[in-house]
Protein backbone atom coordinates (compact mmCIF):
# COMPACT_ATOMS: atom_id res chain seq x y z
CA UNK A 1 0.00 0.00 0.00
CA UNK A 2 1.10 3.27 -0.63
CA UNK A 3 0.78 6.70 -2.74
CA UNK A 4 2.64 5.83 -6.37
CA UNK A 5 3.71 9.08 -8.85
CA UNK A 6 0.84 7.30 -10.59
CA UNK A 7 -2.05 7.52 -8.68
CA UNK A 8 -1.73 12.11 -9.13
CA UNK A 9 -3.63 13.53 -11.85
CA UNK A 10 -2.58 16.91 -11.87
CA UNK A 11 -4.88 17.45 -14.85
CA UNK A 12 -7.99 17.17 -12.49
CA UNK A 13 -5.78 18.39 -9.22
CA UNK A 14 -6.73 14.86 -7.83
CA UNK A 15 -4.55 11.92 -6.07
CA UNK A 16 -6.40 8.37 -6.19
CA UNK A 17 -6.19 6.78 -3.15
CA UNK A 18 -6.48 3.15 -1.13
CA UNK A 19 -7.72 3.29 2.06
CA UNK A 20 -8.53 0.81 5.19
CA UNK A 21 -10.53 -1.75 3.82
CA UNK A 22 -9.61 -1.67 0.60
CA UNK A 23 -11.63 1.27 0.18
CA UNK A 24 -10.98 3.56 -3.04
CA UNK A 25 -11.63 7.10 -3.77
CA UNK A 26 -9.68 10.51 -4.64
CA UNK A 27 -8.82 13.51 -2.92
CA UNK A 28 -8.79 16.61 -4.16
CA UNK A 29 -5.63 18.66 -4.07
CA UNK A 30 -5.26 22.71 -3.61
CA UNK A 31 -3.55 24.69 -6.05
CA UNK A 32 -0.35 25.16 -4.03
CA UNK A 33 0.14 21.40 -3.31
CA UNK A 34 -0.71 20.82 -6.94
CA UNK A 35 2.04 22.81 -8.10
CA UNK A 36 4.62 21.45 -5.19
CA UNK A 37 3.76 17.86 -6.48
CA UNK A 38 4.50 18.53 -10.28
CA UNK A 39 7.50 20.04 -9.81
CA UNK A 40 8.24 17.07 -7.45
CA UNK A 41 7.01 14.41 -9.75
CA UNK A 42 9.27 16.07 -12.49
CA UNK A 43 12.15 14.78 -10.52
CA UNK A 44 11.62 11.40 -10.62
CA UNK A 45 12.64 8.86 -12.16
CA UNK A 46 12.02 8.31 -15.41
CA UNK A 47 9.65 5.00 -15.32
CA UNK A 48 8.06 7.18 -13.07
CA UNK A 49 6.77 9.59 -15.55
CA UNK A 50 4.51 6.50 -17.21
CA UNK A 51 2.70 6.29 -13.55
CA UNK A 52 3.20 2.72 -12.66
CA UNK A 53 4.50 0.96 -8.83
CA UNK A 54 6.89 3.88 -8.50
CA UNK A 55 6.72 5.08 -4.96
CA UNK A 56 5.12 8.81 -4.36
CA UNK A 57 7.55 9.01 -1.43
CA UNK A 58 10.39 7.82 -1.30
CA UNK A 59 14.19 7.05 0.34
CA UNK A 60 17.02 8.78 -1.46
CA UNK A 61 18.22 5.30 -2.75
CA UNK A 62 14.07 5.07 -4.19
CA UNK A 63 12.38 2.89 -2.32
CA UNK A 64 9.47 3.34 -0.52
CA UNK A 65 9.39 5.10 2.98
CA UNK A 66 7.13 3.13 5.44
CA UNK A 67 5.14 4.80 7.90
CA UNK A 68 7.60 4.82 10.33
CA UNK A 69 9.91 6.48 8.91
CA UNK A 70 8.05 9.14 8.07
CA UNK A 71 7.30 9.70 11.83
CA UNK A 72 10.86 9.64 12.22
CA UNK A 73 11.33 12.27 9.23
CA UNK A 74 8.65 14.42 10.91
CA UNK A 75 9.61 14.42 13.77
CA UNK A 76 13.06 15.49 12.69
CA UNK A 77 12.25 18.17 10.82
CA UNK A 78 10.20 19.73 13.52
CA UNK A 79 13.51 19.81 15.48
CA UNK A 80 15.68 21.51 13.07
CA UNK A 81 12.99 24.26 12.34
CA UNK A 82 13.16 24.62 16.08
CA UNK A 83 9.26 23.72 17.05
CA UNK A 84 9.30 21.89 20.35
CA UNK A 85 5.54 21.57 20.93
CA UNK A 86 4.53 17.82 20.41
CA UNK A 87 2.95 17.06 17.07
CA UNK A 88 2.42 14.07 14.73
CA UNK A 89 2.19 12.87 11.21
CA UNK A 90 -1.60 12.57 12.46
CA UNK A 91 -2.06 15.92 13.96
CA UNK A 92 -1.55 17.33 10.50
CA UNK A 93 -4.66 15.50 9.67
CA UNK A 94 -6.52 16.48 12.52
CA UNK A 95 -5.34 20.60 11.75
CA UNK A 96 -6.65 20.03 8.31
CA UNK A 97 -10.22 18.47 9.28
CA UNK A 98 -10.25 21.60 11.86
CA UNK A 99 -9.93 23.83 9.69
CA UNK A 100 -12.19 23.13 6.94
CA UNK A 101 -14.90 22.77 9.51
CA UNK A 102 -14.25 26.15 10.66
CA UNK A 103 -13.72 27.48 7.35
CA UNK A 104 -17.44 25.81 5.29
CA UNK A 105 -19.41 24.91 8.95
CA UNK A 106 -19.77 21.70 6.86
CA UNK A 107 -19.38 18.12 8.47
CA UNK A 108 -20.46 16.28 6.18
CA UNK A 109 -17.82 18.21 3.98
CA UNK A 110 -15.17 17.13 6.58
CA UNK A 111 -16.34 13.48 6.55
CA UNK A 112 -15.96 13.31 2.76
CA UNK A 113 -12.45 14.86 2.77
CA UNK A 114 -11.71 12.50 5.61
CA UNK A 115 -13.11 9.21 4.36
CA UNK A 116 -15.36 8.71 7.32
CA UNK A 117 -17.86 6.11 6.72
CA UNK A 118 -19.93 7.31 9.79
CA UNK A 119 -20.62 10.79 10.26
CA UNK A 120 -20.17 10.25 14.53
CA UNK A 121 -16.53 9.67 13.92
CA UNK A 122 -16.05 13.38 12.28
CA UNK A 123 -18.52 14.97 14.62
CA UNK A 124 -15.34 15.51 17.04
CA UNK A 125 -14.42 18.62 14.45
CA UNK A 126 -17.89 20.13 15.67
CA UNK A 127 -17.03 21.01 18.73
CA UNK A 128 -18.40 24.55 19.91
CA UNK A 129 -15.10 26.66 21.27
CA UNK A 130 -15.67 28.98 24.14
CA UNK A 131 -15.56 31.93 21.56
CA UNK A 132 -18.09 30.79 19.16
CA UNK A 133 -20.25 29.56 21.79
CA UNK A 134 -20.02 33.12 23.46
CA UNK A 135 -20.72 35.40 20.29
CA UNK A 136 -23.51 33.08 19.17
CA UNK A 137 -25.37 33.63 22.41
CA UNK A 138 -24.35 37.11 22.27
CA UNK A 139 -25.99 37.61 18.94
CA UNK A 140 -29.30 35.44 19.70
Amino acid sequence: MGLNVGDIDLQSGTLHIRAKGGTQGRVFLNPGLSAMLADYVGESPPEAKCGGNVPLIRSRWGQRLGGRQIQLNFAKWLKQAGITRPFSVHSLRHTFATRLYQKTGDLYLVQRALGHRQITTTEIYARASDDALRQAVSTA
